[in-house]
């Protein structure tokens, strides 16, 4: 059986166990997402991102030698993608009896001008030096906040042309001092055009995000991609640390270090885009919790996607969703969907304009299909579409390969009105091997904001495309209908002055052509609404008394209630 995934992950965690130091070093580091202070030939092996880096560093010492240490230079990313590890890197590789490497987080003004007076001594003493600036971000963004801040950036400018200016002779040698500052994009723009001295720094090198895209790795045609072995690193580091980790994974084998690899590719493919840091940092925390089940219980034969769903199902009903429509901000609630009824959808999904109570906004059924090829998907075509004539639906799709139901669901979505959101099995699998099931939903949390917004999305689709049809087959006329149902239901009437709600019920069926639980709702909303306004008085949970006074003084009120209770609930999403 082939292995290439264990084998690679016994390589990596077998390296950083020679080295007990370093060991912790990256334990800590990716416990936190943050850089490792070490030399880059020790973490080639594990950070694939920086393969050619020797190319760099020895280009680096070359330009500067040429420019006798006498320079400025940035190094530019978004937060995470690697300017701080890049920056341990030169610091380990400069530093030497001839370069003094001065690495600083910056935080004051004041440590500006004794980094300035300490680089200055050491030219003085015969040495080149290396100053590096690092967190310039938050220091710019501190300092810009203050009534001293274009003073403060003044100083900076300062220091760069003073160090970086022209270099001294000491000895009958030339020694100079360079400048590399570390920070974002925006910041470094911003840092020029206060401060046009500023200018001479050359950009050194730009980090970027890490983006996952399936058609440039077949392009490429490698065997392992970044994030694999970014994974595998975060997943060697925790096992080096603790042996009991180490030997709960040997248990399972490779299918399992398999799992943990495919789910770091989904989170990137959920994402789309993200930093290394964050990614790391993400992964740690996902592995070390499955990890810690796991080794406390070796993995037992699953069915899979039975627990995917059951998880998938818990992260959905746990989930915060705010969605705005036409301006109106809407909060959303999941529930279970089951009853006695046979064959309902898994989920009901409701929006409420404010707190989750009382009558839904609107509501759509949500159901979670586990799906394993093209012939399982075609099985529930008549389910997903009878589903959808009662009222709009979101379809969760879990799938080995999703591009496999690709094809079927875009038919689907096309003439009905279906949203499909399509995950791999991959991205939750690991999750079920945990016993514990607080820790399946801790870890669970890392995707619910995703997916959260993922159904948000959906939700919006769904409105957008009854707005279509509410164009093509014309509105509802909520006034004439409110009048007609008033009059069914007999609400005005003196002779029989008791109502059921069955009664309200009946009449918004018949007047508006619903379903039974859609007049239910209704029926209810308008009991409720002209009760409060005094038309009605409540007598029970569901029976009602007319208050003859009210409607012969202020009938037109009564039909305005009834009317925009119509335009709320018989849009054509219902």
């Amino acid at each position: 059986m082939s292995t290439p995934y264990l084998n690679e992950l016994n390589r990596k965690i077998d390296y950083l166990k020679r080295d007990r130091e370093l060991s912790r070093k990256v334990y800590d580091a990716f416990s936190k997402g943050v850089a490792i202070d070490a030399p880059h030939y020790q973490l080639k092996d594990l950070l694939i991102r920086f393969r050619d880096i020797d190319d760099f560093l020895h280009d680096l010492r070359k330009r500067l030698e040429e420019e006798n240490y006498s320079t400025a230079y940035a190094i530019l990313g978004e937060p995470g993608t690697g300017k701080t590890q890049l920056g341990f890197f030169i610091a380990h590789y400069l530093n030497s009896d001839n370069v003094k490497v001065i690495y600083n987080d910056l935080k004051s003004v004041e440590e500006l001008r004794q980094l300035r007076s300490m680089a200055q001594e050491l030219v003085r003493t015969g040495y080149n030096v290396v100053l590096m600036l690092d967190n310039l971000d938050s220091f710019i963004s501190h300092v810009t906040s203050t009534p001293n801040g274009a003073r403060d950036i003044f100083e900076l400018g300062n220091l760069v042309q003073m160090l970086s200016d022209r270099p001294q002779v000491v000895e009958g040698k030339l020694r100079g001092a360079a400048v590399i500052l570390l920070l974002h994009y925006k910041w470094f723009n911003f840092l020029v055009e206060k401060d046009p001295r500023l200018r001479r720094v050359k950009e050194l090198k730009s980090l970027h995000m890490i983006e996952f895209d399936k058609a440039e790795a077949v392009k490429k045609e490698v065997s392992m991609k970044e994030w694999e072995e970014l994974a595998l690193s975060v997943l060697a580091a925790i096992c080096a640390y603790d042996e009991s980790y180490r030997r709960a994974l040997m248990y399972g084998g490779e299918d399992i270090v398999k799992l943990f690899v495919r789910w770091s590719a989904s989170l990137l493919e959920l994402k789309g885009k993200m930093p290394m840091g964050l990614f790391i940092w993400n992964c740690f925390r996902f592995f070390e919790g499955v990890l810690k089940g796991l080794s406390r219980r070796p993995p037992e034969p699953i069915e899979r996607g039975r627990l995917v769903q059951r998880l998938v199902e818990t992260i959905l009903t746990k989930s915060e969703l705010k969605v705005v429509i036409e301006d109106v901000q809407l909060n959303g609630q999941i529930v279970s969907g089951r009853s006695s009824v046979f064959d309902r959808p898994d989920l009901e999904l409701r929006l409420y304009q404010g707190l989750p109570v009382g009558i839904p906004v609107r509501s759509f059924y949500m159901e979670i299909k586990s799906v394993s090829s093209k012939s399982s998907m075609r099985q529930s075509y008549e389910q997903l579409v009878r589903y959808a004539r009662e009222k709009p639906l979101i379809v969760v799709i879990l799938a080995e390969d999703v591009a496999q139901v690709e094809e079927e669901v875009e038919s689907l979505e096309r003439e009905h009105p279906i949203v499909f959101l399509k995950y791999p099995l991959a991205l939750f699998e690991p999750i079920v091997l945990v016993s514990d099931e607080s820790m399946q939903f801790n870890l669970s949390k890392m995707l619910d904001k995703d997916i959260a917004s993922d159904v948000a999305s959906a939700i919006m689709v769904l409105f957008s495309r009854s707005k279509v049809k509410e164009e093509e087959y014309g509105k509802i006329e909520p006034h004439e209908k409110a009048l007609e149902i008033i009059s069914k239901a007999k609400l005005r009437t003196t002779t029989v002055r008791q109502r059921k709600l069955h009664d309200i019920k009946e009449a918004v069926k018949e007047v508006l052509k619903v379903e039974d639980s859609a007049a239910e709702k209704i029926a209810l909303g308008i009991a409720t609404s002209l009760t409060k306004e005094g038309f009605l008085s409540r007598k029970s949970e569901k029976l009602f008394q007319t208050v003859p006074t009210a409607w012969r003084d202020r009938e037109e009120g009564a039909v305005e209630i009834v009317s925009k209770i119509i335009e709320r609930y018989q849009a054509p999403l219902l």
